[in-house]
């Protein structure tokens, strides 16, 4: 799906080493990166954002055949995570729980436009692209890393995502 075309698309721009040539880190300054340490940070900024730019979207509304993908499974993770490491998560929660080809999962940096995010957060949090997409989902999946390990449960949009969680556990599925 999705997932795999992106990480076709960032692995076609690696050499035989996996290294990222010509991509560098804009927060510390790395001069190389590598895919199997390629953060959804890195991700935005190397093809994301100069995807979106030119038609001023979503990743979601360049990459999806339908006039709204519906969303089936919201996520909840950190962008410092590998992306690799994130695309694997997915893929094995849809084979552990037998889920139909086609799948949808809601993430936020392929969702939300990064160039009007403030359109897509707005002042209530609980009126926010997050907090739709919660509510539209039918379960989350909450990816939790090594690098924390865990830090989903520092992070505060993580950490509101769990709350809305909470408070509306009848309706929703554990991942």
């Amino acid at each position: 799906g999705q997932l795999k075309n992106l990480e076709a698309f960032f692995m076609s721009h690696a050499d035989s080493a996996g290294v990222l040539t010509g991509w560098w880190d804009r927060f510390s300054r790395t001069p190389e990166m590598h895919i199997n340490t390629l953060t959804l940070y890195q991700l935005v900024d190397w093809v994301i954002n100069p995807a979106t730019a030119p038609y001023h979207c979503s990743l979601v509304e360049l990459m999806t055949t339908e006039p709204k993908q519906p969303t089936s499974w919201f996520t909840s993770h950190w962008w410092g995570e590998p992306v690799r490491d994130f695309i694997a998560c997915v893929e094995n929660h849809t084979r552990v729980r037998s889920l139909p080809d086609g799948s949808t999962y809601w993430v936020c940096a392929y969702a939300n436009n990064q160039h009007e995010l403030g359109k897509d957060l707005g002042k209530d949090p609980l009126k926010s692209s997050f907090a739709r997409a919660l509510a539209m989902a039918c379960g989350v999946l909450l990816i939790l890393d090594e690098v924390g390990p865990a830090t989903p449960f520092t992070r505060v949009w993580c950490c509101f995502e769990e709350a809305v969680i909470v408070l509306n556990l009848g309706s929703r599925q554990a991942a």
